[in-house]
């Protein structure tokens, strides 16, 4: 049975989910819709490209994951379709794919888009012809001028990374841009100190929640490997009033 993810920023107050599943119902009856969230802030393409390569590899080879976020300019930003991984992506042609991936290294397909269509029906009737077994080539034209991006980087030098917080999840945690592998490679076994704001430093980098009291600030690798702020048992984000794209430090001391 085909899976489909949905990632977009209709929130769930409005049809417009509900448009958009219904016209991929019409095209593919039997496909299996799976909501990745609708509550992305809309037109948050940063946002966008967290949940997506937090999710993206849990499913299946062969699963399509739609992206619609950002996609309803004045003129109707066209849609990329593309493989990757052994999965198949229609995202928004609005550098959301090179934020995803610094180098995606695929062939991208954009496709048509009839002036008078809406994105729904443009969506709907790709899908369509990947259910008939086309692959992206026949569903529009292959293109080397894809809008790209560039992605939020730590700042490095042989004593720290400074990393911004990505996102804040519903438990208050505060997920930054900085990774597991980058910070092993600049530690070099050097002890850990984090800071943010006029904090005391977090010491050390933990695996678990658990790993220190209950009430405690930590620091920890999450399920994806990047370092992530929270308190166990408790609300780092609203207690230290933590934010998206506050800078955080990662200090190595020795």
């Amino acid at each position: 049975m085909p899976i489909i993810t949905l990632t977009t920023d209709y929130g769930l107050r409005d049809p417009y989910a509900g448009q958009l599943k219904g016209s991929l119902l019409c095209a593919w009856p039997s496909v299996t819709l799976v909501d990745i969230t609708h509550e992305i802030t809309p037109f948050d393409l940063v946002e966008a490209a967290y949940f997506l390569s937090h999710t993206c590899a849990h499913f299946p080879p062969g699963t399509i994951h739609l992206c619609t976020v950002n996609a309803s300019g004045a003129e109707g930003t066209p849609f990329l379709c593309f493989r990757k991984n052994q999965q198949t992506f229609i995202l928004p042609d609005n550098g959301l794919a090179y934020l995803l991936w610094s180098d995606p290294d695929v062939e991208f397909v954009r496709l048509h888009q009839p002036a008078s269509a809406s994105s729904k029906e443009i969506l709907a009737e790709a899908v369509g012809k990947l259910a008939l077994g086309f692959g992206p080539s026949h569903l529009g034209e292959v293109v080397s001028d894809a809008v790209r991006s560039m992605r939020p980087e730590p700042v490095t030098t042989k004593d720290y990374i400074r990393g911004s917080i990505v996102h804040i999840d519903r438990y208050h945690n505060a997920v930054l841009n900085v990774h597991r592998s980058h910070v092993e490679r600049m530690a070099d076994g050097r002890p850990v100190h984090t800071r943010f704001s006029n904090s005391d430093p977090i010491v050390g980098i933990v695996q678990h929640y658990h790993e220190v009291p209950e009430g405690e600030l930590l620091a920890r690798y999450n399920s994806r490997g990047y370092v992530e702020l929270a308190i166990n048992m408790g609300r780092a984000a609203q207690l230290f009033g933590l934010q998206r794209d506050q800078l955080v430090q990662l200090e190595f001391l020795g």
